[in-house]
């Protein structure tokens, strides 16, 4: 599994079958499981199951009841009346970063609002959620076709060395890239494209 920080997001790709398993649904086409799943993480193990049964009262389909994770965490699965899966999670390495990131952003909140600098933000712009976010060295986006980075194509040509083509008009056959592709910027390089897409 890979992960991209996106503001306070996560994307996360995970191969097919290996998600339809987790998510104890069907991969086939034509299944309603259209190869993306929304996750939400709680605070305590104890609140993914009252969760998943809220869901449940409210019109969705529980795929897999609350339960222990072979990754360590607890977690289960519905669909919402719309075919959307959805996962409840309790991460404990999860929690303990959104303990730091939300005492890391009041401390720096605190210090902007008194007129101090924030303390080790400058690398990062000044903004206490860009400099939790790069905290590992760098941060990653995945940016709107409809970015100012994005749209201005001959700068981002000549700034990331990268063309970018927004392709919804496209028929499907010309398409390089996808119908709605997102550029990943990492750091100061565009190190990657993603067309997010449901197949059902």
């Amino acid at each position: 599994m890979v992960f991209f920080k996106s503001g306070g997001a996560v994307v996360a790709l995970y191969p097919l079958d290996k998600l339809a398993d987790d998510a104890a649904v069907s991969p086939r086409t034509g299944s309603g499981f259209g190869g993306i799943t929304l996750a939400h993480n709680v605070k305590e193990k104890a609140d993914v199951a009252p969760v998943i049964e809220k869901a449940r009262a409210a019109g969705a389909v529980v795929t897999k009841p609350a339960q222990d994770a072979f990754w360590g965490g607890h977690h289960g699965y519905f669909s919402d009346p719309d075919g959307y899966l959805w996962e409840i999670a309790w991460n404990p390495e999860v929690v303990v970063d959104l303990v730091i990131w939300t005492n890391l952003r009041a401390q720096i909140e605190s210090e902007i609002q008194q007129g101090l600098p924030p303390s080790g933000a400058a690398e990062c712009g000044g903004d206490p959620l860009a400099y939790v976010a790069c905290q590992d060295g760098y941060i990653v986006h995945i940016l709107n076709p409809f970015d100012p980075l994005v749209i201005q194509r001959k700068r981002l040509a000549t700034f990331f060395d990268y063309e970018h083509r927004f392709e919804a008009y496209v028929p499907k056959e010309k398409r390089m890239f996808g119908y709605f592709a997102q550029p990943v910027l990492a750091g100061d390089e565009i190190v990657a494209v993603l067309d997010l897409k449901t197949d059902r």
